[in-house]
């Protein structure tokens, strides 16, 4: 047996059945009205079309027993934090806006269609430059694709670190300023449109200690450049160096152990 409930103000009421209209049971079994609940806004409203976002849906009347449905499909799960705020894991959908919408009951949605979008997951293909000091702060160029301009859009360098906040330039290019280290040594560079679902693409960015320079020799020449310079100290990668603060114009090959008859050239240094 259907019923279909009748407008009533909020509250418990008592269902009873009547077989003539007239003689009703006396069971008591309760029937709760509950206020209309409201969808207002998503946080985040992006995210990748292979589904797992947790998405913040901010509103009012949410139940303990609330959960969402992201256009026809229903949340993967669903965590009440309190009547305004419910927590819900998207599902795997096609590339497009959907309307998320809450119900209580799994029966009576609100319809209120905020729009949640979902895009392909970013990629990263490069880093620029591929390595820097220990104390962070180096610029990075990140190329790749999928960079979509929101207020979620972060790079992560390793997993274990709190994401950096990314500059957006293009669809495919962003910066990044990387963070302090305690370790040298190799960590991965991904992006996340939600700051939550980052990239998986596993292109390397290194950090190293920063070189010192113990001595040159010959430790003068003529401004106009050309002069052969041995420079001593370390630790040396095989990057170009740097001579005023200017790098040379070309990358300088460099052999760690080189012979003393034959050291670095040095660029010219406008005046």
């Amino acid at each position: 047996m259907n019923c279909t409930a009748p407008a009533q103000p909020a509250g418990v009421v008592a269902l009873e059945v009547s077989n003539n209209a007239v003689d009703f049971s006396r069971s008591n079994v309760s029937f709760n009205y509950v206020p209309l609940v409201s969808v207002l806004m998503l946080t985040p409203s992006t995210g990748p079309r292979l589904g797992g976002s947790t998405i913040g849906i901010i509103g009012t009347g949410m139940l303990p027993s609330s959960t969402c449905r992201f256009g026809a499909l229903m949340a993967i799960a669903a965590t009440l934090i309190s009547s305004g705020e419910l927590l819900c894991v998207s599902p795997a959908h096609v590339v497009g806006q959907c309307a998320v919408e809450v119900t209580g009951n799994m029966q009576d949605f609100t319809f209120d269609s905020v729009a949640f979008r979902y895009v392909e997951p970013p990629v990263v293909t490069r880093a620029v430059p591929v390595l820097g000091p220990l104390e962070g702060g180096t610029v990075v160029q990140v190329q790749g694709s999928g960079f979509l301009q929101t207020e979620g859009l972060v790079c992560g360098f390793g997993p274990n670190d709190v994401p950096v906040a990314a500059r957006w330039l293009t669809d495919s290019l962003l910066e990044c300023r990387a963070r302090a280290r305690d370790v040298a040594g190799n960590v991965t560079v991904e992006v996340s449109i939600n700051s939550q679902d980052f990239s998986t693409s596993g292109v390397v960015f290194e950090y190293v200690d920063n070189p010192v320079v113990g001595g040159v020799r010959p430790a003068q020449g003529p401004i106009g450049g050309g002069t052969l310079v041995e420079v001593h100290g370390g630790p040396f990668r095989e990057r170009s160096a740097s001579l005023g603060g200017k790098p040379p114009p070309p990358v300088v090959e460099w052999t760690p152990r080189r012979d003393p008859q034959q050291p670095r050239k040095a660029p010219a240094v406008p005046t």
